[in-house]
């Protein structure tokens, strides 16, 4: 059995507050842009998936949450006129989802301050710190996963 610290709770309680700490912190910067919390990785994850666009269905299992809830996701930023549902031209059943010129736009604005923001935040690791706790935190997310596909057979 691994060596424990006093509690996983306190553990858990630190992972929680280090999460609210950097949500609070990214509000805080994205807030000139009128963005919130998932708008900028689906924006990033549309711009880099190319011209033809992407399924919602491909949005869902990247951002890890329900259609539904990329569908609403997406409504919002249709809304905005980041984004613009398109026919599947290989499915037409399907849609697929493209930045507008807008979109695109507001994307390259956020990049770079995401970019500089993640720095600064982890400039208090070393490189070697960085690897290691990007391998932890793999590790804790792979094993969330396990205990949700147990919980979900069960």
């Amino acid at each position: 059995m691994p060596e424990r610290i006093e509690t996983t709770g306190e553990l858990w309680q630190e992972l929680m507050r280090t999460i609210h700490c950097i949500m609070r912190a990214t509000h805080h910067i994205l807030k000139p842009h009128e963005l919130r919390g998932p708008v900028v990785p689906v924006l990033r994850f549309i711009r880099e998936s190319g011209d033809g666009g992407v399924r919602l269905s491909d949005v869902a299992e990247e951002m890890d949450v329900s259609p539904a809830h990329v569908t609403r996701l997406i409504d919002r930023m249709e809304e905005k006129g980041l984004v613009q549902r398109r026919p599947d031209p290989d499915d037409r059943r399907a849609l697929r989802v493209v930045l507008t010129d807008k979109g695109t736009k507001l994307e390259e604005e956020v990049r770079p301050v995401m970019a500089e923001f993640s720095d600064r935040l982890l400039s208090v690791l070393r490189v070697s710190e960085q690897k290691q706790l990007r391998e932890y935190l793999q590790r804790v997310a792979d094993r969330a996963d396990e205990l949700h596909e147990q919980a979900h057979d069960e």
